[in-house]
């Protein structure tokens, strides 16, 4: 598919003016895309029923197959249909399915993007549209559902049983477009007898406290620019890119700053092999610390440390990670009828049963025994979250005592303090985390990695950055 990025969305928008009224797929019809290599998995029309479609390019796990099969052997008068869109990719080593063309990766995500678009996608999932941020986009452009009016009926799953610091921060107007079913903090922790006792810091904070760092120190165990700098923009990108006004503002003096703070701090990766060693043993001001779960908010409370966040200008430092497992949408652009019927699929991902099944996911050892593996996510179902917690803090999922090195050692097990303290850290979080096209992120990166190798100054590099990026978030506005 050969389409200007312009083209393309100045298209999508006319479709997404008719989707509402058009995109109701026969129940009789089968759903297909305007490709050769098409393939589509759809159940048995023996029963008749609305269909609802799926799509994906990735291996769905058995988990979720065996859900959608569940779900259409019931006598609900739904189907979901899964819509297979990985016959697009072209693979760079086809026998082993390695490396996947830029130029294939980039067709799949427009045609998916159009399809959405068209009401030819019912359900939504964050993770298959290529990029968070145009699922962020598609958002903003009012192309989902608002969850909420399909909660108001439901005695199960609804707000009441929900996460409220998750919803809230996927709001819009007090709608609720999307809604992750497990969620992680990403946030970074340091010493406190570095970074004080703050939680969340702002840049200048980070300034600060790096200039009273003894010789040596780290930064996440780097000491090169490349680092630092991703360290520093993670969170801070959402204060330089306005997708809803179509405008960018990287010749910022806070953006200049930054760069110039990770130049004359910091080693240049000279890209070679062990140039630069990642160094765990010196001073580290802080280092990533997602947290996923109960076991490793203990790991936090274990020391004198302190969680920072990621500096910004606004303080805000921790955000919510929310591809983790499912991040669902309904299409707005389908029948009243059918996003009744997406719901009733997409609900049992957040009912209390699933939720504390997944949290601590149990396998077969190959022994007659199973194992844990270690959380997945924190369950936005509070019960599921409470009950999956206490599991843990009684002994019934991990031991206190572990073998390293054949020596026992008792690591402990977190405490019902832990949990609460885990709890009310999730409150505080006041933000989702901020995604950028990857092409857009391609183009910062390759202008600031010219500035930190000398190959041009900074003021030739913040207009580079400013002038495309501009050009860019306007296109896809």
């Amino acid at each position: 598919m050969k389409m200007t990025f312009k083209k393309t969305f100045i298209f999508m928008t006319v479709l997404m003016l008719s989707a509402v009224s058009c995109s109701e797929v026969k129940q009789s019809e089968s759903i297909t895309r305007n490709s050769e290599n098409t393939t589509v998995s759809s159940p048995s029309d023996e029963k008749g029923g609305i269909e609802l479609t799926y799509a994906y390019y990735n291996e769905l796990g058995n988990e979720f197959n065996k859900m959608v099969k569940t779900f259409n052997e019931e006598e609900n008068g739904c189907k979901i249909v899964l819509k297979d869109y990985s016959d697009m990719l072209v693979y760079e080593n086809p026998e082993f399915k390695a490396g996947i063309t830029k130029e294939s990766y980039a067709a799949l995500k427009v045609e998916m993007y159009q399809d959405i678009i068209k009401g030819e996608i019912d359900i939504v999932d964050s993770s298959i549209i290529g990029e968070p941020s145009t699922f962020e986009i598609l958002k903003n452009q009012g192309a989902f559902a608002d969850l909420y009016q399909f909660m108001e009926n439901d005695p199960d799953v609804n707000r009441s049983i929900l996460n409220e610091t998750v919803l809230k921060l996927n709001e819009i107007d007090g709608k609720l477009y999307n809604m992750p079913t497990y969620f992680g903090i990403n946030t970074m922790i340091g010493e406190t007898q570095y970074v004080g006792t703050k939680e969340n810091w702002t840049f200048e904070d980070l300034k600060n406290c790096w200039e009273q760092m003894p010789e040596g120190a780290t930064i996440g165990g780097h000491k090169t620019k490349e680092y630092v700098y991703m360290v520093l923009l993670r969170n801070m990108l959402h204060e330089f890119v306005d997708y809803k006004n179509g405008t960018a503002s990287f010749d910022s003096p806070k953006f200049r700053e930054i760069l110039q703070f990770c130049n004359d701090n910091f080693a240049t990766l000279d890209y070679g092999w062990g140039s630069v060693p990642i160094d765990f043993n010196s001073p580290m001001l802080i280092n990533d610390f997602p947290i996923h779960g109960i076991m490793k908010y203990y790991e936090y409370t274990k020391g004198e440390n302190t969680l920072v966040g990621y500096p910004s200008n606004d303080g805000r430092g921790a955000f919510i990670e929310q591809d983790i497992n499912y991040n669902f949408a309904i299409n707005a652009g389908i029948s009243a009828e059918k996003q009744e019927c997406a719901w009733q699929f997409i609900r049992r991902f957040y009912d209390y049963d699933y939720q504390l099944d997944q949290y601590n996911p149990k396998f077969d050892d190959g022994k007659g025994g199973f194992f844990y593996q270690e959380e997945v996510g924190i369950p936005i179902n509070n019960k599921a979250f409470e009950e999956g917690a206490r599991q843990i803090i009684n002994g019934e999922i991990y031991s206190a005592v572990i073998t390293q090195q054949g020596v026992e050692v008792n690591n402990g097990l977190p405490t019902q303090e832990d949990y609460e303290g885990l709890v009310e850290y999730i409150k505080t979080v006041n933000m989702v985390e901020t995604r950028i096209h990857d092409d857009l992120w391609q183009i910062i990166q390759d202008e600031i990695y010219s500035y930190f190798a000398g190959g041009q100054d900074i003021d030739t590099t913040i207009d580079h950055i400013q002038n495309r990026a501009s050009i860019m978030v306007s296109e896809k506005a």
